[in-house]
């Protein structure tokens, strides 16, 4: 009996410790003199299935999108009396942390 217990806990302890697929992308958005940019707002958009996912920079410019699914993206940023920020081509793997800062 203590011996199925066992190989259960194994078998369980398994399955919690599988690795997480999706990843972040982070930055932080300034303008041309170097000032930080709070509440621009950022979209990054999954280009191969059109999937958009937004936020807003934060007081100090600093802005975060998690649970990114892999693939191909393209980043904007807008915010008032800014021209738009556009990048694509960026490529997003698994499990990984992507920096990218924007400057509007």
């Amino acid at each position: 009996m203590p011996r199925r217990i066992l190989v259960l806990a194994a078998a369980f302890a398994c399955l919690l410790s599988a690795q997480e697929f999706r990843s972040t992308l982070t930055g932080k958005v300034t303008d041309p003199s170097g000032a930080v940019v709070p509440n621009a707002k950022i979209t990054a958009t999954k280009t191969d299935t059109n999937s958009r996912f937004t936020t807003v920079s934060n007081s100090d410019g600093f802005y975060t999108i998690p649970l990114l699914p892999p693939g191909p993206y393209s980043l904007a940023a807008e915010a008032a009396g800014f021209k738009a920020y556009v990048h694509s081509g960026i490529e997003i793997g698994s499990d990984m942390r992507v920096a990218q800062d924007m400057v509007l």
